[in-house]
């Protein structure tokens, strides 16, 4: 198993199409061979900074993904809602 961190920085005025298009994106990644579950959190200090927590059976499932068009689509219009490109960590569980 490996859990994908992303963050994203939300530009000021953009949170609501943000979370349309996010939870429509998660709602696809549901639906994936591999995905097990997975969360988007809001810091509670900056409502524009967000963090999606999910939890992939594999790494391959995970890159599956990360390159299937159903993302690539989504992450288009997301991306025009950032201040700046996702930051993508994927962590595995230690030896």
């Amino acid at each position: 198993m490996v859990t994908v961190i992303i963050e994203r920085e939300i530009a000021p005025d953009l949170i609501e199409p943000y979370d349309t298009l996010a939870h429509g994106t998660l709602d696809k990644a549901i639906e994936t061979t591999g995905f097990v579950q997975g969360q988007s959190l809001q810091d509670k200090d900056n409502p524009n900074h967000r963090v999606i927590i999910a939890t992939w059976r594999s790494f391959e499932q995970w890159q599956s993904w990360y390159h299937s068009s159903a993302r690539r689509e989504a992450l288009a219009e997301i991306s025009a809602l950032l201040l700046h490109e996702e930051k993508i960590t994927v962590l595995e569980p230690s030896r």
